[in-house]
């Protein structure tokens, strides 16, 4: 699945007025996320998965990580952050998604 049918949007803009978006497990389960989630992970090293599937996130990005409340497959979204404009803009992008093998 790519990355546009696996998210309702994949760049979150702290200037936009809709700040969520969904995940879509391949088992059709929907995973809700909002900007402050993104926020909160920034720069965090707390993972929600067990070390065996633990994926983290490449050097100047970060993720968030869950199980599939359905599936139990653990997932990693890999999300970076950039900066520009005027007036303090900036957003998250989504970067890839890991996803591994039911736990």
């Amino acid at each position: 699945m790519s990355m546009e049918e696996s998210f309702t949007k994949i760049e979150l803009n702290n200037y936009d007025l809709d700040r969520r978006t969904r995940y879509r497990c391949n088992c059709g389960e929907q995973v809700g996320f909002q900007f402050h989630d993104f926020e909160k992970h920034w720069k965090s090293e707390f993972s929600n998965l067990q070390k065996g599937h633990f994926v983290g996130a490449p050097e100047g990005e970060a993720f968030i990580d869950f199980y599939c409340p359905q599936c139990n497959v653990p997932t990693t979204i890999q999300y970076s952050l950039s900066a520009g404009g005027q007036h303090g803009e900036f957003w998250y992008t989504i970067q890839n998604v890991a996803v591994g093998q039911s736990a």
